[in-house]
């Protein structure tokens, strides 16, 4: 298998990047994009939410679309507090048109890989 660069982001609220002039047209796409991409690591407990305090609130995995992978906290805190992920990541959801792409089993190995390395 060869070797494949996966772009990474994390989320750290407060939002630390102004949001998009048009985030309240595309959350709904953007948190249907995050929730749809598969986890490719778990763990068996959850963070507090740092922003209301709730505890147990926001799932610890890592989730990939092939090209990206980011914490499950991104979708968490874009539900639940219109934080919108960095600027970067979210230009690539606009470039799939907020569409999934299939991933592979090769690339969700890969994924994982790249957590390790």
């Amino acid at each position: 298998m060869t070797s494949t660069q996966f772009r990474r982001t994390s989320v750290n609220p407060p939002q630390p990047w102004p949001a998009p002039a048009d985030w309240a047209e595309i959350n709904d796409r953007v948190v249907h994009y995050l929730t749809k991409a598969p986890a490719i690591a778990f763990a068996r407990t959850k963070e507090d939410d740092v922003l209301s305090g709730k505890p147990f609130a926001v799932e610890v995995a890592m989730i990939t679309d092939g090209t990206w992978i980011w914490p499950a906290a991104v979708d968490y805190y874009a539900r639940n507090h219109d934080i919108a992920p960095e600027p970067d990541f979210l230009q690539h959801l606009r470039d799939q048109d907020f569409t999934l792409p299939e991933v592979t089993p090769e690339q969700r190995a890969a994924a994982t890989a790249a957590l390790r390395s």
